[in-house]
Formats: C-alpha cells, structure tokens, sequence
C-alpha cells in the first residue's frame, strides 16, 4: 500500500489518500510548521482531498493503519460510554462516499469484525513485518501479541506501569519494543512477550537534571533493516533560541542481542 496514505483525525474520521496526488507545499504557518493532516483533506483546490473516508462517530477514534495485505483497515475505537476499545476491522475500497463504521459492523454483507482490545484507550497498533502478529498498547498499561490469522491476543505483557504510547517490531519480526512515560523502552519476544531487556532513558540526554524532568518516549521505532531503535520524546527542559518552549529529542539505542 505504497500508494496509499490512511490518517486519522480528531474528529474522528479516517481519510485515505492516493499519495501520486497530493501535491508537494512548502508554506508554513505562522509558528514554522507545515500544515496539519486535517489541512491536507480540506485543501480541494490543490488536488488534496481524500480518495474514501470512514466515520467512526459515535466512538472515540484513536488509530489506524492497513492490514498486512492491504485490503481491510484496522481502527482502534474507544466507546464513550464504558471506556472499552475495540479493534475494527474493515474494508476500505467498497465506496467513494463517506460510510459510518458502525453501520459497516453491523452490515451482513461487508467483510468487516470487531474485537475488543483494552480496557480504556488503546493508543498503539502495529503489525510486523512478516505480517503474523499484531501489538496493541493502551492506557491500561498493557501489551497485547495478537496473531494476525485468527484475530486472537496470545500473549499479554503486563510489566509497565503507565499507559502505553507506541511500539514497534523489529525488522525480523523476532523483537518488540513499547515505550510509556516511564524512562525506559521495554524490549520483549514478539511472541510469548518474555522480558528481553530494557532501553534506559534516564541517562540519554544533559544530565541527571534533564532526566529528572522527562517522561518517557511519546513513539518508539525500529530501524527496517537493523537493531536500532528510535525514541522521540518532547521532554527536554533545555529552552530553545526563542525561549521557553522544550526541545523535541530523538534518542538512538543500538541493540546487542545474544
């Protein structure tokens, strides 16, 4: 799916674009960034608009990606009501017109499923490479190692303590890592999600001060064809030349594995 960009917005919907037609910009906005995702969908005028769009309303929409073949999607929601959140299966090639997930769900004749994942926001979902398993990290702290063929959690990992924000496989598919706000990234099998080793966070970065003041990693990545890993984190207390704001950090660890 090389072509193909899916994002999810905050007002919970997911567009997907044909990225041979978006239109390359260079305007910034007044604090120096380029312009958010939602700013991609509703540029009509420049070709940028979405090519199919889904509606996850009434839930909560938290992520989305492709599936490992590339047919269906796969969104977490969060119910609104009892703070459960589900993986939603679907395709996303049956219309040009904006459908409701819901109703998709609900309808017999769309190849779609629902599973319930976490209790309270799930925040992380990613696929490895080899296309066999699954993760999900939410804000119950858990970790759940799904196998992709039957859509069942096999394996939970259950050491951290905060909610998870990101995680990654790595390039053979064998590792994964999981970052929360706690100065570590968490290193684990992939498939029975025993302990592996630990990234530490603390000590990256100016000093026991700056340690002190961080929370965790905000997104963890490996690298596609090594055991390296990449952490962005937000929490350095170091002012940058207009002063006050923080600046954005990336951490590298290079992992040794026996």
């Amino acid at each position: 799916q090389s072509m193909f960009l899916v994002i999810s917005e905050r007002d919970d919907s997911v567009y997907i674009y044909d990225v041979r037609k978006i239109q390359q910009t260079n305007q910034r906005s007044h604090r120096g960034a380029y312009p958010r995702s939602s700013q991609v969908g509703s540029d009509s005028s420049s070709g940028q608009v979405p090519i199919h769009s889904f509606d996850a309303s009434p839930c909560a929409l938290r992520h989305t990606c492709f599936s490992p073949s590339g047919s269906h999607l796969i969104s977490s929601v969060t119910n609104k009501q009892d703070a459960t959140s589900s993986l939603v299966v679907y395709p996303w090639k049956n219309s040009d017109q904006t459908q409701k997930i819901e109703d998709m769900i609900k309808s017999p004749s769309i190849p779609s499923a629902s599973y319930l994942a976490h209790i309270g926001k799930c925040f992380a979902v990613r696929f490895s490479p080899d296309g066999q398993r699954m993760a999900t990290g939410g804000a119950d702290a858990l970790v759940g190692l799904w196998d992709v063929r039957s859509m069942v959690c096999t394996s939970t990992i259950t050491r951290q303590s905060k909610f998870i924000r990101g995680v990654s496989f790595s390039y053979d598919s064998k590792l994964l890592a999981c970052c929360t706000e706690e100065d570590l990234v968490d290193i684990s099998n992939a498939v029975t999600g025993e302990h592996v080793g630990t990234v530490d966070l603390s000590r990256s970065g100016s000093g026991s001060k700056g340690a002190a003041n961080r929370r965790g990693a905000d997104e963890v990545s490996f690298h596609p064809k090594s055991y390296l890993l990449a952490c962005a984190r937000e929490n350095d207390p170091r002012p940058n030349s207009a002063g006050g704001a923080q600046i954005p950090m990336v951490t590298i660890a290079k992992l040794t594995c026996k």
